[in-house]
């Protein structure tokens, strides 16, 4: 029982850390880039002309009402464009050798090593279209040309930062290089949506340590598109999930088809369902809260303070509400409601595998339930951490900050620790 505890503490201790780690980034104001894996697309051959960005400021590439947007939003990804696509891990990138000259690394991930595969296709179950007071999420010109075009991201198991691996995800992607506005016009595509036309790009998920391509992928609409030099910035809602069953090609950008995944129709018990918001907005909160108190308990006031400041649950739903034309006391729409209420609830709380399982799901009241019990889970065990003496809490960060720095193994316990 007792290692049972210690291997929940070290765990979450890890989950903690990330947390310190990524949010004292964002107020980074020195550069567009951070220390985590991101995703970039080069337009070198064979790898030759990789450029390191770490040190251009924001000013240099944008005007300061774009950098003053972009700053505010909370993840921003990255694409070099060209006609080869080159995707490495930024944090590993080490281009020259000891002779000067720019060569291929082990450390960088290449596009042609990665396995564009979908034998592990998953079975969906084929549901109604159309339903009301559901989101919909497979629009009717799919029908008739299943085709979209993706930009690829980088998943991080350890993440539970907001990202597009989820409905509702509103940000800005920053797109870099000299044929930017071709490469993302190739990505785009007009639908009809509410029966209004609007652009539309998909988002595809690699496996970071394997480099498998996930066959659930989800599409974003255009918000915004700012263009200025070889930069675009362009802003993203996603509106739905897709699963994609065969690449078509990778030049100049990754096509496939698709085919639709949806939830099932209504809810069994939608008065239950409403128990369970309440509860979720609830112990979101706590988790906040602890993770807070946690990161003052070890003396790390910056991270303290951003995750104060972060979105407050019930906000970020009824703004998500809004923008999906959702009216949550419409007994019709409550279908929609809980699903909503559930993508939102994945900040901050939820690992991005966890995430991409309830995504996986096509039942909503299965996926709120799944939702509320990995933040209970996590509320339990931030609880033991909490409880846990500071001078563990610091023996045990130390050797989080070893194990992310040297890139080892995780290091043994400490016999002692409670």
């Amino acid at each position: 029982m007792k290692n049972h505890t210690v291997f929940f503490l070290f765990f979450f201790l890890v989950l903690i850390f990330y947390i310190f780690h990524i949010e004292g980034i964002y107020l980074n104001k020195n550069s567009l880039t951070n220390d985590k894996n991101i995703l970039i697309c080069d337009n070198s051959i064979h790898g030759k002309s990789i450029k390191k960005n770490n040190k251009k400021k924001t000013s240099d590439m944008l005007p300061s009402h774009m950098e003053q947007r972009i700053k505010n939003k909370s993840k921003t990804f990255f694409i070099d464009g060209g006609k080869n696509l080159h995707l490495f891990s930024k944090k590993k990138r080490n281009i020259h050798n000891s002779n000067g000259n720019k060569a291929r690394n082990s450390n960088v991930l290449y596009a042609e090593d990665y396995k564009i595969n979908l034998t592990e296709k998953p079975l969906i179950e084929d549901v109604p279209r159309n339903v009301k007071g559901r989101i919909n999420e497979w629009i009717n010109e799919f029908d008739e040309n299943n085709t979209l075009g993706f930009f690829p991201i980088l998943l991080e198991e350890m993440s539970n930062e907001p990202s597009p691996l989820q409905v509702g995800f509103e940000d800005y992607m920053q797109f870099n290089g000299e044929h930017v506005e071709e490469i993302f016009k190739n990505m785009t595509r007009e639908v009809v949506i509410n029966g209004e036309k609007k652009k539309i790009f998909g988002m595809c998920f690699f496996n970071h340590k394997t480099g498998v391509l996930a066959p659930l992928a989800i599409y974003a609409e255009i918000k915004d598109v700012t263009k200025v030099g070889n930069n675009l910035a362009v802003k993203g809602l996603v509106r739905g999930r897709v699963i994609i069953d065969e690449i078509v090609s990778q030049e100049p950008c990754i096509l496939g088809k698709i085919s639709p995944i949806e939830d099932k129709k209504g809810l069994v018990e939608p008065e239950e369902s409403l128990k369970i918001i309440d509860e979720i907005i609830r112990i979101h909160t706590q988790c906040s809260n602890m993770e807070s108190q946690l990161m003052e308990q070890l003396d790390q006031s910056f991270a303290s303070m951003n995750i104060k400041l972060r979105n407050d649950l019930k906000e970020s739903i009824d703004a998500k509400l809004e923008k999906f034309q959702i009216d949550p006391s419409d007994v019709e729409q409550r279908q929609a409601f809980v699903q909503m209420a559930s993508f939102a609830a994945f900040d901050f709380h939820l690992m991005i595998v966890d995430r991409y399982d309830a995504l996986m799901l096509q039942n909503s009241e299965d996926r709120l339930r799944f939702v509320r019990d990995k933040i209970r889970q996590k509320q339990k065990q931030l609880a033991i951490i909490k409880n846990t003496p500071k001078d563990k809490l610091h023996e045990i960060l130390q050797q989080v900050q070893n194990l992310k720095n040297q890139n080892m193994q995780p290091p043994n316990f400490p016999k002692n620790a409670n």
